[in-house]
């Protein structure tokens, strides 16, 4: 991870263990950019989701699956995603 980010290795295990002192801007930004990255990684793959369970739902007509699907969503905080385009189904 530390190579995929560009922090020291040893810094991060500081990070994790102690208290650092300081932390210097580009590291700080070096993280921050790394978690803004993968928050918005983990919300298309729930968007992804959400596109195959609609579209099951749609495919079998089961009210079930369909309020299950509306109420990931709106505990996620997305928009119910529309059903026609979800990819590999």
């Amino acid at each position: 991870m530390a190579r995929r980010i560009g922090v020291r290795e040893s810094f991060l295990k500081t990070l994790r263990y102690k208290s650092p002192k300081d932390v210097p801007a580009s590291i700080y930004e070096s993280l921050r950019a790394a978690y803004e990255a993968e928050c918005l990684r983990q919300e298309q793959k729930l968007e992804h989701e959400l596109r195959i369970a609609r579209a099951l739902a749609d495919a079998t007509g089961s009210a079930f699956v369909r309020a299950a699907v509306a109420g990931a969503a709106g505990v996620a905080g997305v928009d119910f995603p529309p059903a026609d385009d979800a990819p590999g189904v």
